[in-house]
């Protein structure tokens, strides 16, 4: 996605996106629509607010990697030997470290001269990669997510909010429990175990376990649209706690 702006233009200084810095070439690539679509239309609905400019969209020169070409859940290396994993790099693109660095949003990154400017903070290629290991670490889709997302290390916490989610998913005795527990539409768990809102209708429990949880499990407390909450345990423990105190002290 590209836009060409020739002018200055006054912007509200209040938002800090939804611009760009001054008159050039702009692009960037990108991924998952179905994900970021609602994001992805407040983007474009202000640069040609602010810009008055068009939106030119089209095919990049930047391959997809065949780890991020497929939908979740399709591990192409699973039956795979050591011998025919090499040989996939001779036939499909792999993802490139070059293109999934941080210089862009580390403010370290200088276009060549003729080279446009960058429009947003991460290329489709990095977004893609940090989709994965989301899944990786928290052993659910990053399609769960919501929009409020709580951090802990302490896993009595994590129980608490496993069992206020089942509970808002299971029926209600009375129309206003009903009420307040159908704002949540489900509850989901590692290995996206999916409890569905009794009071919304029944259906069955989807997903399974892990046989290895990961590190930083995810918890999603869900509404339709994407407004829930999210908790996730980091699992850092007492390191974290360290370094809070000593930072404390400047």
């Amino acid at each position: 996605m590209r836009v060409r702006t020739e002018l200055n233009t006054q912007i509200d200084s209040r938002r800090s996106y939804g611009f760009v810095a001054g008159p050039g070439i702009y692009e960037t690539t990108l991924t998952r629509p179905n994900l970021f679509g609602d994001y992805y239309r407040e983007q474009l609905r202000l640069l040609t607010k602010n810009h008055h400019v068009a939106i030119e969209v089209g095919v990049s020169a930047q391959p997809i990697p065949i780890h991020f070409a497929f939908a979740e859940g399709i591990h192409l290396e699973g039956d795979l030997d050591r011998d025919r994993l090499f040989a996939m790099r001779n036939i499909f693109d792999t993802p490139d470290l070059a293109l999934l660095d941080d210089r862009i949003v580390n403010g370290t990154y200088e276009p060549t001269p003729g080279e446009p400017h960058p429009l947003a903070l991460f290329t489709a290629a990095r977004v893609d990669f940090s989709l994965h290991r989301l899944r990786h670490y928290t052993a659910t889709s990053p399609t769960h997510f919501q929009n409020y997302v709580l951090y802990t290390n302490y896993q009595f916490y994590i129980d608490e909010f496993v069992k206020l989610g089942r509970t808002m998913m299971s029926r209600a005795d009375d129309e206003e429990t009903c009420a307040y527990r159908s704002q949540y539409s489900s509850f989901v768990e590692p290995g996206d175990v999916i409890t569905f809102n009794a009071n919304l209708g029944e259906q069955p429990e989807e997903g399974a376990s892990p046989p290895r949880l990961p590190q930083m499990l995810a918890y999603h407390l869900k509404r339709a649209d994407g407004s829930g909450i999210t908790m996730v345990n980091i699992g850092w423990g007492h390191r974290t706690r360290r370094r809070s105190r000593i930072t404390s002290r400047f």
